[in-house]
């Protein structure tokens, strides 16, 4: 423990060295809180504690927690009483509380020492944007709401106030720390059921807050039985048609759309809709929140046409009621911009986000939660686009402001580390993906446990990475723990979220050439989203191009071409004529006909496929390069040489100006472009493309990936018709110890 008036001299004046004397201060304050265990901070006033209004207390706030020290908050016996009453009775007060903390309005008594700390705390904390008032502000605050929380649980504890353990176990939810809310939320139920009974409107909300907690940790199957208890009990206690009663219905609702159970929620959520609008206005925020969960959940159901005026009128009513620069509004505008996005009506989307944005920033500064969840949504629109490089340093923002509010072991840092690694993996940087993954992997199993949904997700992403990289061992089991994790929860073996991560499974067996073993995984995958959303959704379109293109692999065309075909019905239907997922039926469908050897049929689809997608996405975006690769290859496979090598070119010259000129695309078209050259004799011209090729994808997937053989193998070919066997001998060789170790010697 220290003492600061003992650590240095608390005269002015300037030293006979030249130095001043508070720059020496600030070294030895920092030097002995980096060496203390924890600062103590006596916080009083309760309301307005007179150390955060003094800049060099901020001072040596900000340095222990720079530190990662405990700063541990203590308080006066009457502040001890004013908590208790303030826990108890004004809990909203607590939050004002903790808004209230301004550290740009802090003072010192030398005009010098305020000048010099506030440089620091810009300087330390402010980065890439972020405010480091706020910054620090946030951070303090956080502190003070974890050392409430634990104050609060000892005073319930010490009353058996169910009240008490209820707006402690809230604070600690708003903290993620679920396991310990969970206790107390628990504790709270006994009390209230022992003293009104098992029937009375209190227990009733009781167990509503705690099956949204459950909810929260991902135990729905806890939560399912909770939501219905006290449904049943608000019906009784006020009859089928009161806002409570909606409220219920509306939260099991939305437990049983995420669940997958879409026919189950439906009429829930409508019968909800129709209690909020007898009893409010048609543009009350119940309302309004009921017509969001309805479009989510229509939305989810491929019921696009159904869901688009919700969110409309969603948006409509909000800006009615609060203005159009409410933060309500940016959560409608997130919802609206969100639909339009997953359609690739992007244009339609960004401004939306851009608008969202802007109010939040407005209204609750620049380093506020909301901001970074629009900053992140905005960020993954980018990248559906292919803008990388405007959707990176958004992605980096948003993490720098959710660590600085939460800390770095919170569940929404985990959500942006896992953005940014897919991010970083689509521009074919694994090295700096992994570790993203990795870290998201074990904040996840850290906040929710060994069997979350929400784990299944990031070892689904770390899976496909390792995938990326050619590490099918290592993919393998993580594509089996998610599985089995999502089987589990609820023990719903037939969860859209499991038909996902079957389909990752079988992308993996089939990448393997294990057509046998994945051909099954993606017919259960198919025909479970098939009994979810129906047929014609587009979800079961996705899953038709995966399996026709096994069965095209194995030389089933007469198979897949029906498959196609239906999923290309499917999704013109539902996008209609123009979108890029069109675009990619339409290259599927056409390279099974190719395949097939069926020129003619092929070439207009590959050609209807590249106008869509230079409409939709620009001509310079990664997936219009893709489909001038298959056109392309279509033409040389007819001999038109002179026709293929412009598309090859133009593609090559698209993905090195999104990726840089070693990326594994880049590789890709590297290789097809040599493979065209060769295949016309200009071999000088080939050979070089081919060996820059096979350095990019040697130094990206390793010495011993199939990408890799591949182009060994492309390169072996073109110098044995030169007649140089002595040097493609050994490639060959080389290019076969690797496909008989990833796929069997068989």
């Amino acid at each position: 423990m220290f003492l600061d008036v003992l650590v240095c001299a608390q005269h002015r004046g300037i030293r006979p060295d030249g130095t001043c004397p508070n720059a020496v201060d600030c070294r030895k304050f920092e030097d002995v809180v980096s060496k203390c265990i924890r600062t103590v901070f006596y916080a009083s006033p309760l309301l307005n504690p007179l150390a955060l209004s003094r800049a060099w207390c901020l001072y040596e706030i900000m340095k222990t927690i720079r530190y990662g020290k405990e700063l541990l908050v203590v308080l006066s016996e009457s502040d001890r009483e004013d908590l208790k009453g303030l826990i108890s009775n004004n809990f909203d007060r607590i939050e004002t509380m903790f808004s209230s903390i301004k550290s740009a309005n802090a003072q010192a008594t030398h005009q010098e020492d305020e000048d010099m700390i506030f440089e620091m705390i810009r300087r330390d904390l402010g980065a890439n944007g972020v405010d480091g008032f706020k910054m620090l502000d946030d951070a303090v605050s956080g502190r003070m709401r974890a050392w409430m929380a634990q104050s609060g649980a000892k005073f319930a504890k010490e009353s058996e106030d169910a009240d008490l353990y209820t707006s402690v176990g809230q604070l600690l939810k708003n903290l993620a720390r679920f396991d310990e809310a969970e206790l107390l939320y628990r504790s709270a139920l006994v009390i209230k059921e022992a003293a009104h009974g098992p029937e009375h409107s209190n227990v009733a909300s009781m167990l509503n807050n705690l099956a949204g907690l459950l909810v929260d940790q991902g135990k729905y199957d806890e939560a399912e039985p909770l939501y219905r208890r006290a449904l049943v009990i608000r019906e009784i206690v006020y009859g089928p048609d009161h806002a409570d009663v909606a409220k219920t219905l509306d939260d099991l609702a939305n437990l049983l759309r995420v669940q997958g159970k879409y026919d189950d929620a439906e009429p829930l959520f409508r019968r909800a809709l129709m209690i909020r609008e007898a009893i409010h206005e048609p543009d009350h925020p119940d309302v309004v929140t009921t017509l969001n969960n309805l479009a989510n959940l229509l939305y989810a159901q491929g019921k696009y046409n159904e869901a688009e005026p919700l969110y409309s009128r969603a948006l409509a009513n909000r800006e009615a009621v609060h203005g159009p620069d409410h933060p309500k509004v940016a959560v409608a505008l997130n919802n609206l911009a969100h639909f339009f996005a997953e359609q690739g009506k992007y244009d339609d989307a960004d401004p939306l986000y851009r608008r969202a944005l802007a109010i939040e920033e407005a209204v609750r500064g620049p380093d506020h939660p909301d901001v970074a969840t629009t900053l992140n949504n905005l960020a993954d629109l980018f990248v559906d686009q292919g803008k990388y490089d405007e959707a990176e340093p958004l992605y980096h923002r948003a993490l720098v402001i959710r660590e600085a509010i939460h800390g770095l072991d919170h569940a929404d840092v985990a959500t942006t580390l896992n953005n940014l690694a897919l991010l970083l993996k689509n521009k074919g940087k694994y090295d700096n993906a992994e570790p993203l993954y990795r870290r998201a992997l074990v904040i996840r199993e850290a906040v929710h446990g060994q069997d979350h949904p929400k784990l299944a997700i990031t070892l689904n992403n770390l899976a496909d990475l390792l995938v990326d990289q050619g590490k099918y061992d290592e993919a393998e089991p993580l594509y089996r723990r998610a599985l089995a994790i999502q089987e589990e929860v609820g023990g719903e073996p037939d969860h859209p979220d499991v038909a996902t991560t079957l389909n990752n499974l079988a992308g993996l067996l089939y990448r393997q050439g294990k057509y046998d073993e994945a051909e099954p995984l993606f017919r259960r995958a198919l025909a479970i989203e098939e009994a979810v959303h129906g047929p014609d959704h587009p979800k079961v379109g996705s899953l038709l191009n995966n399996l026709a293109t096994v069965l095209k692999d194995q030389g089933k065309y007469d198979d897949a071409e029906p498959l196609y075909r239906r999923a290309l019905a499917i999704w013109e239907t539902i996008y209609g004529p123009d979108h890029p997922n069109v675009a990619i039926a339409l290259n599927n469908l056409a390279t099974v006909l190719k395949d097939h050897n069926k020129y003619d049929e092929a070439e207009p689809l590959f050609r209807r496929a590249l106008a869509i997608l230079e409409a939709a996405l620009g001509p310079g975006h990664p997936n219009v390069a893709i489909s001038l690769n298959n056109l392309a290859f279509l033409l040389r496979r007819q001999g038109k040489y002179d026709e293929a090598e412009p598309l090859f070119r133009r593609a090559l010259a698209i993905q090195e100006a999104v990726h840089g000129p070693d990326h594994p695309n880049v590789a890709s078209s590297l290789n097809s472009l040599a493979t065209l050259l060769a295949a016309q004799g200009k071999y000088d011209n080939a050979e070089p493309l081919y060996h820059r090729a096979l350095v990019i994808r040697e130094a990206i997937h390793g010495p011993d990936h199939l990408n890799v053989a591949t182009t060994l193998n492309d390169l072996a070919s073109m110098l044995k018709d030169q007649g140089k066997h002595d040097e493609a001998e050994p490639l060959y060789r080389r290019a076969l110890v690797i496909r008989e170790a990833v796929h069997g010697p068989d």
